[in-house]
């Protein structure tokens, strides 16, 4: 069996070379059809082996393709693009898929498209293409652009092999689409073709793909509008991918919430097994802080992942960040079970989601001896890499465990210590060795200037209590900084205080913190403190301090009133003063009645408190204004079962 690789090209020296060695030693030949380049693109072609043929350009990249077809010998073809790449764990196993599809009489072979960003690296979507057929002369391309296989004579047959044969493709990284203003070469090729199709699915769905590209989202949406009004497309996956443009397009034009849900839902109602649409719909029931529900949707979502293998669907690639996000749900219910898991799942996957990472080193703190957590983090990571222990020392200390980072940092050998005198004055800051991290401060201070620095080193000196290392310090400070130590309120700056402040909590410095409580109330940041403390999981002072907040503002506007409410209720509870948590609530009820957390948070305390009569009184309340929430029919039918 023999095997042609084929590719069109256009000043593609920059990538030509990585595609055509991707197939170099499987197939017997390489045809390149040059159409036009300035470059060294034609050299590198004849360098890599490949037999070059010229082709003038007209506008139509299936006539191009189907001249490469002309001059391939080969049984099968295998045609990519400049810009693509076979993956090299696939190509030992091609030759084995083409012999099933021969011997099983398909035509056409769909691999796995992955898009690459290049400016980071990481994949953008996946779908199926269809990249291997048979030579045959009655199987060749159409289309000006955004061509695709088709056969003169009877149905071509697919073998889709999406899970053994991967193809990369980095042509719509943001710095390739800036470089080749790829979306304004497409838009009038395919305005061409649609003024000869002017009813065409397809061609909708590209022009509003090269819109959105642009982003020109206004335009992308009518065109994808029209996608659904003429509704014959021919192009596997696409009225999924339409919706899921649609949809991004309402989110960068600042859609009112309900009209996105609306054809969300109207998404789910065509296309039930299409993760996205549940992702999409999870983002906006966290938004409305329904998190049960945003749960429930982030779940369904990773339950039809394995669907995404014959789809137009990305959500493989965002399901690490959807993990997470649904780790942090699951905490703010007080589900930690629910949450390590997610998060556990989500570092399974990606053991460097930085953020998964540190929510999950986060709970463990709070409830586990730094042995255990290096004990069990031990089985995702590796402590003889140093890229896996310098991400540790960073979570660690984000988390404000200093004895874990403590033992990570132990394990940072040589050159890589001394890179880290930022870190290491942390955690002296947290391990209580506040002279050592004054003077790290100090000397970070005086090579570089930058002021977090400064205010680190203020923070260490007052938290040590020497007053001669605060004279040592004060004149080597600026104005605005002198005048924080001073507690100056008309010279500091606003955001020098709050970094401050933010070192005091972490540091539980609540002595040093008080020090400084009229310069808070001055500056206008005691909500900013407030809400710092709750961060944190100081949540005695956040209550304390939101208290105040309200005691001195008589007149706050309901959302504020209800958020801030809210917070304090949860301060309440994670205190396990249940009583006071409800009074909150219905507080916050009063001042927001359409705010679904304060329904959310009272079911969850009256099924701790047992109480039947509580929840049959607010069930029908929060179904009256959110009848389509399953959570609260679920909690509902307990109830009347009961």
């Amino acid at each position: 069996m023999k095997l042609s690789a084929c590719v069109i090209a256009k000043n593609e020296e920059k990538c030509l070379s990585t595609c055509l060695e991707s197939v170099k030693n499987i197939a017997s030949e390489i045809i390149v059809v040059d159409t036009g380049s300035t470059d060294r693109t034609v050299d590198i072609a004849r360098q890599c082996g490949a037999s070059v043929y010229h082709f003038e350009w007209i506008d139509d990249f299936s006539a191009a393709r189907n001249f490469a077809l002309s001059k391939a010998t080969g049984d099968w073809i295998i045609f990519l693009d400049a810009d693509e790449q076979l993956a090299a764990e696939s190509a030992p196993q091609l030759h084995q898929v083409i012999k099933q599809a021969q011997r099983e009489q398909y035509d056409l072979i769909a691999v796995m498209l992955t898009n690459y960003d290049l400016s980071n690296n990481q994949p953008i979507s996946a779908s199926p293409q269809v990249r291997l057929f048979r030579n045959d002369p009655d199987i060749h391309y159409v289309g000006a652009i955004h061509e695709r296989v088709v056969s003169d004579k009877a149905p071509l047959n697919v073998l889709f092999a999406t899970d053994r044969v991967v193809v990369y493709h980095s042509g719509y990284s943001r710095s390739t689409v800036a470089e080749k203003e790829k979306s304004k070469r497409n838009l009038a090729l395919l305005y061409k073709e649609w003024n000869q199709n002017p009813g065409s699915s397809d061609v909708a769905f590209y022009i509003a793909e090269s819109y959105l590209i642009d982003q020109k989202y206004e335009e992308a949406l009518q065109f994808a509008h029209k996608v659904l009004q003429f509704k014959n497309a021919t192009l596997f996956g696409l009225y999924e991918r339409n919706y899921v443009n649609m949809i991004n397009c309402m989110i960068a034009l600042d859609y009112p919430i309900e009209e996105r849900l609306k054809l969300i839902q109207e998404a789910i109602h065509a296309y039930p097994n299409f993760p996205d649409f549940y992702f999409f719909l999870g983002d906006v029931y966290r938004r409305q802080n329904r998190f049960h529900d945003a749960v429930e949707a982030f779940a369904s979502g990773m339950q039809r992942l394995t669907d995404t293998v014959t789809s137009q669907s990305s959500a493989y690639f965002t399901s690490t960040k959807v993990l997470t996000v649904m780790g942090q749900l699951l905490y703010a219910v007080n589900d930690l079970p629910g949450c390590v898991e997610c998060l556990v799942q989500a570092l399974r996957l990606d053991k460097y989601n930085y953020r998964a990472l540190l929510e999950l080193v986060r709970v463990f703190s709070m409830h586990e001896s730094p042995e255990n957590i290096s004990s069990f983090l031990s089985r995702i990571y590796d402590y003889g890499n140093v890229k896996d222990v310098l991400l540790l020392v960073n979570v660690s200390l984000e988390a404000n465990n200093g004895a874990l980072a403590d033992y990570y940092m132990n394990l940072v050998k040589g050159e890589q210590r001394e890179q880290l005198s930022s870190h290491i004055a942390k955690l002296h800051l947290l391990l209580g060795h506040y002279s050592d991290a004054l003077a790290l401060y100090r000397e970070r201070y005086k090579k570089e200037g930058a002021t977090h620095d400064a205010v680190h080193a203020i923070a260490a000196a007052l938290a040590a209590g020497s007053e001669g290392a605060l004279r040592d310090l004060f004149p080597s400070l600026p104005q605005t900084l002198q005048a924080l130590l001073l507690k100056e309120s008309a010279s500091i700056q606003k955001d020098d205080l709050v970094l401050l402040v933010d070192i005091f909590i972490r540091l539980n410095k609540w002595e040093e913190l008080l020090g400084y409580a009229d310069l808070i109330v001055e500056q206008s940041v005691l909500l900013e403190t407030a809400d710092i403390c709750y961060r944190q999981g100081a949540f005695g002072f956040a209550f304390e301090l939101y208290q105040y907040y309200l005691e001195q503002h008589g007149e706050v506007d309901a959302q504020t009133l209800c958020a801030i409410l809210i917070k304090m209720a949860d301060c309440a509870m994670r205190q396990q003063n249940w009583e006071l948590a409800l009074q909150l609530l219905q507080e916050a009820e009063s001042a927001n009645p359409r705010e679904y957390c304060v329904y959310e948070r009272q079911i969850q305390l009256y099924v701790k408190m047992q109480d039947q009569d509580g929840l049959m009184n607010v069930i029908p309340k929060a179904m009256n204004y959110f009848p389509e929430s399953s959570y609260l029919r679920s909690i509902s039918v307990n109830v009347i079962n009961h």
